[in-house]
């Protein structure tokens, strides 16, 4: 029960900062690379901070190191 309130209270962090970036005008700009995240990546992931390829090779250098 525990996980679950904890996966419900990131959902809702990762979606208050994504107004947090859509009002300060940043929404749909990657973190890392600062292009513009894809339309369709949004729609399924509408909190997405990264574009696919920052995402991957982030999510690949974070294997690396574990």
């Amino acid at each position: 029960m525990l996980e679950i309130g904890g996966k419900t209270h990131d959902a809702v962090m990762q979606i208050d900062e994504a107004l947090d970036r859509i009002e300060a005008g940043d929404y749909g700009e990657c973190d890392e690379c600062g292009e513009d995240i894809p339309e369709k990546r949004l729609e399924l992931v509408p909190y997405a901070v990264y574009c696919v390829e920052c995402k991957e090779r982030l999510e690949k250098e974070g294997a690396e190191l574990s």
